[in-house]
């Protein structure tokens, strides 16, 4: 279930799909009292959990996006990958093609 407040851009499903499909775990981050801006997923890679904020090729983060993502990694949090295709999600998380 998605919550009420999420938005995924027209990109997600497939890069979702595609990371799967490699068997990979990808997990919509839904939790129950979502903030905005908060990122899309939750990808485990590599030892690391990261954070993954989708993107439409040619959009950059909202305000919201910005504010939430700075607040994250200023508590410690961990990395949060901005990216915009299955590529790009590949090297921000250091995944080699073709897995």
């Amino acid at each position: 279930m998605i919550s009420r407040h999420f938005q995924s851009d027209g990109n997600t499903k497939g890069i979702v799909k595609k990371w799967s499909d490699a068997g990979r775990v990808a997990d919509y981050w839904q939790p129950v009292n979502r903030q905005k801006g908060q990122p899309d997923l939750v990808i485990p890679f590599a030892g690391i959990t990261w954070l993954v904020e989708i993107k439409k090729p040619g959009e950059d983060l909202s305000d919201d996006q910005r504010k939430w993502h700075a607040k994250w990694l200023a508590a410690g949090g961990g990395p949060i990958a901005v990216i915009h295709s299955f590529e790009e999600l590949c090297v921000a998380v250091g995944a080699e093609l073709p897995f």
